[in-house]
């Protein structure tokens, strides 16, 4: 074992040799190369000097001479260039002793050539060097003395003086072994730190590539810009072929903004501010990019500015999208018309100009008469092109500073900023005109035609009074029959009584038992399997039939009646979801709509906590879907109702997304879980990838937020499929199974188990 350690001692003490890279040798070679010419250019001096003839001195340099020669050729191998470069110094030291007549200070060349050799860092060069030295201390040393020694003791004993040396030699060879040796373990600690450095940049550098960040630092003191990689691909020109000025960075800068971001530069420069600016950019490919750039300053002592050291981000995707989701928050995503909240806004500007120029204006409201029909025969997808042509033919029968808004299904609404009743009499019939010439739908020639109310607003303070008697207007064009326009009266309010009739209906016949539940299963895309349900409430009226949740949802909202309403929703919802998991025994969600008004109420958690303990169904089944504006608009009492939801076990899951604020903030700030997509995208993912881009940033957003995602109308299996390649995990629809009573969905379910698949599922009716 100590043998052992010993050895282990030894080996860590002795370097290894060759451990140069090629580069590192190169550089010392060069300097030892150098070295040996000096030596032969100078010799044939020292020789004459020394009393030898001018032919005897170039003899004698011919062997370094021809060292030298070999040891900057090309062609020959790297080890053989070091050795001779190698000798051809120690062979130097030979010749400046003999011509010294071995002058005993001349020996310290050698010494001074061994520790030059050393440099290489191989134990070749090294111990062709000691060798050198041993043959020609005794060989030469017993041949000539004289050339080698210059003292009597050394010239009567040679071998016992090269002994003498030998050592000195040694020791010598110890010291630059040591130092060999930390040379080493410093290059070898030098490289792997450099490995180290190389592998972070590399990983920065791709880091900065996925997230399109490059980076920057503009020294104040010598107006050197430096850029990252990233930078130079972000800014569409190639390293190398682009120097990086301040000058040169704003010539890039789109001409719209240029002028603005010198502006601020040179301001942020001479205040030594931080950088925080968007702006635009133009390649020199023509590309025209938005970037975001931020900078802080980096100070000396004194608080002079030394540099800027920043970043540079491409947001322009995140902007394209952010731009997206604000312009569906005020637009219709089918039609890319207004929406309701754009069209309000604008009517409110209108009122407040008509005040002051005291202009007319005035609203149409209209709606489509039959288009229940279109999408029964034909289908949801020709009803959403149909919707879409209809917009656009209303919008070539304007003025551009009128604006058509489509307030959902087939109503549309229209604000004339500058028309009497004349005039907008004048509109309405263009429209109807418009909307008479027949549409190609599917090989189908569809007609429509449209009931349309007129109201002329004066008299006005609100948006909201001029759509509701809008409105009105529009509910009388519709029973005056089809293609029909009113204009408002106030005598027409007697509709509202109507209205109030409906309401009290509503409110008997919750007490009577009216409403029912259907459900609608929630399919997981991958397997088929059912995943959970949605519970939908009916209105079976005792005169009218069943009357579509459209109808009476808005009348309970503007009731209240909402309230007992979702209650009864939610404990009827829990106690058949329940039933149908004994019955069908396995566990699956169930899906319960809630208003504003329910989740704004103080007793809402009871309502919860009462319907899981009467119907025994498991907290982590119930998904309560809430709209982004009950979010938004719900304040704080909101946000620690669904944190007391959550601690529950109750999921939230947020319904119809993308349709209204689409806020991404929001998201982080509430605990959401599931987003469910409006399948006024879904009905656009098979359409290209513009139509689909909007859909698949939901999902990744939503993957990348750990949220669930659930696709809403899904009618085709191209659709399906589309999902399923974007990373959907689940989804609901016709595909599936239409919403259907408590005692039909139990066989539904039954047979979309056993289909195994959901590309298996081919009826759209059952």
């Amino acid at each position: 074992m100590q043998i052992q350690a010993i050895g282990s001692w030894i080996k860590s003490a002795l370097p290894t040799g060759g451990t140069l890279a090629l580069e590192d040798w190169r550089r010392r070679h060069r300097a030892i190369v150098v070295v040996l010419w000096l030596h032969v250019l100078i010799l044939p001096f020292f020789g004459v000097a020394r009393g030898q003839s001018l032919v005897h001195s170039l003899i004698e340099t011919s062997l370094p001479l021809v060292l030298a020669l070999g040891a900057i050729s090309s062609g020959l191998g790297r080890m053989t260039r070091s050795i001779m470069a190698t000798i051809g110094l120690l062979s130097c030291s030979a010749i400046l002793t003999h011509f010294s007549g071995g002058m005993i200070e001349m020996h310290f060349h050698f010494f001074v050539v061994v520790a030059v050799v050393t440099l290489y860092q191989s134990w070749y060069t090294f111990g062709v060097a000691i060798a050198f030295v041993a043959l020609h201390h005794t060989v030469g040393g017993l041949i000539d003395p004289m050339s080698v020694f210059n003292h009597p003791a050394a010239i009567s004993h040679p071998f016992k003086w090269a002994l003498i040396h030998a050592g000195f030699i040694l020791s010598e060879s110890a010291a630059c072994i040591a130092a060999w040796n930390l040379n080493e373990h410093a290059l070898e600690g030098e490289r792997s730190a450099r490995i180290a450095l190389e592998r972070a940049n590399g990983d920065l550098g791709q880091a900065q590539q996925l997230a399109k960040l490059g980076s920057w630092e503009l020294d104040m003191i010598t107006d050197e810009f430096a850029w990252s990689v990233e930078l130079y691909r972000i800014m569409g020109v190639a390293v190398g072929t682009f120097e990086p000025t301040l000058a040169g960075s704003l010539a890039i800068v789109h001409p719209d903004d240029r002028e603005e971001l010198e502006t601020y530069f040179t301001r942020v420069i001479a205040e030594g501010l931080g950088v925080d600016i968007e702006y635009r950019i133009l390649t020199p490919a023509g590309v025209t990019r938005i970037v975001h750039t931020i900078g802080t300053p980096v100070r000396d002592e004194d608080g002079g500015l030394l540099r800027l050291v920043g970043t540079c981000q491409d947001v322009t995707e995140r902007r394209l999208l952010e731009q997206e989701v604000e312009f569906r928050a005020l637009h219709d995503p089918l039609t890319r018309l207004a929406n309701r909240a754009l069209f309000i806004d604008r009517v409110g500007h209108a009122i407040s100009w008509r005040d002051r120029s005291e202009r007319v204006i005035s609203v149409l409201f209209l709606d489509l008469d039959d288009f229940k029909a279109v999408n029964d025969s034909l289908g949801h997808a020709a009803g959403d092109e149909l919707l879409i042509e209809v917009g656009n033919r209303i919008s070539g029968t304007l003025r551009p500073s009128d604006t058509v808004a489509r307030f959902g299904g087939d109503e549309f609404a229209v604000l004339l900023e500058s028309a009497d009743e004349s005039g907008a009499q004048e509109v309405a019939k263009r429209i109807q005109e418009s909307l008479s010439h027949p549409v190609e739908i599917d090989n189908h020639a569809v007609v429509v035609q449209a009931s349309i109310g007129i109201l002329v607003g004066e008299g006005y303070d609100t948006a909201d009074e001029m759509l509701r008697d809008a409105d009105i207007a529009m509910y009388h064009a519709k029973m005056q029959g089809k293609n029909s326009t009113e204009t408002f009266n106030p005598n027409m309010r007697g509709t509202l009584l109507e209205r109030l009739q409906l309401k009290a209906d509503m409110r008997k016949s919750l007490e009577d038992g009216d409403f029912v539940l259907h459900f609608q299963p929630i399919i997981a895309i991958d397997s088929g399997e059912v995943r959970g349900m949605e519970a939908l409430v009916r209105w079976n009226h005792p005169e009218r039939g069943l009357v579509p949740p459209n109808d009476f949802i808005p009348l309970a909202e503007e009731s209240g009646l909402i309230v007992p309403l979702g209650t009864w929703v939610l404990e009827e919802a829990t106690r058949g979801a329940k039933a149908l998991q004994n019955e069908l025994g396995r566990h699956f969600s169930i899906s319960v709509n809630v208003s504003a008004k329910q989740l704004t109420g103080t007793k809402f958690l009871k309502v919860v906590d009462d319907a899981l303990a009467s119907s025994g169904l498991d907290s982590q089944d119930l998904v309560l879907e809430l709209t982004e504006s009950v979010l938004l608009e719900g304040g704080e009492h909101v946000l620690d109702t669904m944190r007391a939801l959550r601690d529950r076990g109750v999921r939230i899951a947020i319904d119809d997304f993308g349709t209204g604020y689409s806020s991404l903030s929001y998201l982080r700030s509430f605990p959401v879980d599931i987003l469910k997509i409006d399948r006024s995208f879904i009905s656009e993912v098979t359409q290209g990838p513009e139509e689909s881009a909007l859909t698949e940033a939901i999902v990744k957003m939503a993957s990348i937020l750990a949220l669930d995602t659930v696709a809403e109308g899904v009618e085709t299996l191209d659709q399906l499929e589309k999902l399923r390649m974007m990373g959907c995990k689940t989804a609901q629809g016709f595909l599936f199974s239409r919403p259907l009573p408590e005692q039909e969905i139990q066989g539904r379910v039954e047979e979309l188990t056993s289909e195994a698949s959901p590309k298996k599922v081919i009826s759209l009716t059952a």
